[in-house]
């Protein structure tokens, strides 16, 4: 499995390059300036004409989600229904759980994976999703659908971040996808893996873990 999954942790290594730095956890994490748009456009911009997941009724740069007062409470207003939840198909759901508000909580830890495990533990998308059983092969179509290719060269910063997301989440949940699911994902993006000078390490060299390395930034990856 190491084998076929190694390519696609290089969205990570981007990812990082990009976001190193930037930390969600103090007093006011989560708070968007929104920069003196409407709601309305916040709203719109948030949830594109083809979205067919959960509408979350409070999301980042509207007046409402700052005038919440602690991150728990960011946290309990993003929490699915459970009479909306048992009713979405595996596309919608997979939908809503990359639209989370919180989703970049991940990368407030210096350990991405850590940083997911926090995440999944406070959303209720993720107890739902590990019950379905297309939960794989949907998530391969919603990955696509993000443009890995595109996302890493930086064209679109909002999809590299949910391109980490989901490399996290498809890292978590590995074990459930096949070998082929796997090899579909990471030709998504090896084109412009080989291309933009991205360095990948034998496992044997690094012992139980592999490093990916893009330019002069440099990433641990847990197997």
């Amino acid at each position: 499995m190491k084998r076929i999954t190694r390519l696609f942790f290089a969205a990570f290594v981007l990812s990082f390059a990009i976001l190193f730095g930037m930390s969600a956890a103090n007093g006011e994490r989560g708070k968007i300036d929104n920069g003196g748009k409407s709601e309305q456009i916040i709203i719109d911009q948030y949830f594109p004409d083809d979205y067919k997941g959960y509408r979350y009724p409070i999301i980042p740069g509207t007046e409402s989600w700052n005038a919440l007062r602690n991150h728990q409470q960011m946290v309990d207003a993003c929490q699915i229904p459970e009479d909306v939840i048992s009713e979405m198909t595996t596309s919608e759901l997979i939908e809503t759980i990359i639209a989370y508000p919180l989703y970049t909580d991940m990368y407030a830890y210096d350990n991405w994976d850590d940083g997911f495990e926090i995440v999944r533990q406070h959303f209720n998308g993720f107890d739902e999703l590990e019950s379905r059983k297309d939960m794989a092969v949907e998530t391969v179509k919603a990955y696509a659908k993000l443009n890995p290719a595109v996302a890493l060269r930086g064209d679109n910063d909002g999809n590299l971040l949910k391109l980490g997301y989901m490399s996290a989440m498809i890292n978590y949940y590995r074990s459930g996808f096949s070998d082929a699911e796997l090899q579909s994902i990471s030709d998504l993006f090896k084109d412009v893996v080989e291309s933009e000078n991205i360095q990948l390490i034998p496992d044997a060299e690094l012992s139980s873990s592999h490093v990916i390395c893009f330019g002069k930034s440099r990433a641990s990856l847990v197997p």
